[in-house]
């Protein structure tokens, strides 16, 4: 960040300002980020991957276009003959099962273009929409290890004809029961605690038009 700008870094800014009062600033975090998280792995699925089902729709109705089996779900995987030049479109619906390995809050991400919709044991965790030109959004479940989750990720390619995003991909940040303990002992131990949030949101969210 350019040091000439009014605008600072948060804790940079608050310690130098801390540091002229003789107030001492500590940081620590919390949240592993709102970032992309590292895709999950096909051994994290029951038979080392999912099941897709591709439409020609954007909203995963009308005749099975193809079915196949992937080891993952990633972008710029689907099929090559569903996406050339407009005015083609195409939907499809991954379905699997997911095996987490540790126990505790897990954080998911969506990253790619369109609409995606996480489903886990039936129930909404992430809702990527109206993202264009890319874009990364998140969800979390409280998930135990050995469990077999059930899950459903709904994705449409959207309006944007940028066209090197389409698809999505799934990350996780995967269950860590000591993920917040600095965080905890410092807050325990502090005056004053601040808690700094953050979301991201695509050029497309801003007119609800995609």
């Amino acid at each position: 960040i350019d040091s000439t700008m009014v605008v600072q870094a948060p804790f940079d800014a608050l310690k130098a300002r801390g540091d002229l009062e003789g107030i001492e600033v500590e940081y620590a975090a919390a949240y592993p980020g709102t970032g992309q998280f590292a895709t999950i792995d096909s051994s994290m699925f029951l038979n080392a991957g999912v099941n897709v089902t591709y439409f020609t729709t954007t909203d995963w109705t009308g005749p099975v276009n193809q079915t196949d089996f992937v080891p993952n779900i990633t972008a710029a995987t689907y099929p090559d003959e569903l996406w050339q030049a407009w005015p083609q479109e195409f939907s499809c619906i991954y379905e699997g099962v997911f095996l987490p390995n540790t126990s505790g809050i897990h954080y998911f991400s969506l990253t790619g273009q369109g609409d995606a919709l996480l489903y886990l044991n039936d129930t909404l965790v992430a809702n990527m929409s109206f993202a264009n030109f890319g874009n990364t959004v998140q969800g979390y479940a409280n998930l135990s290890a050995g469990s077999q989750v059930s899950l459903k990720l709904m994705y449409q390619m959207g309006y944007s004809l940028s066209t090197g995003a389409y698809g999505v991909t799934l990350g996780a940040n995967l269950g860590n029961a000591t993920r917040d303990a600095e965080a905890d002992a410092l807050a325990a131990e502090a005056d004053v605690s601040i808690i700094f949030a953050s979301d991201r949101l695509s050029e497309g969210a801003d007119n609800g038009l995609g």
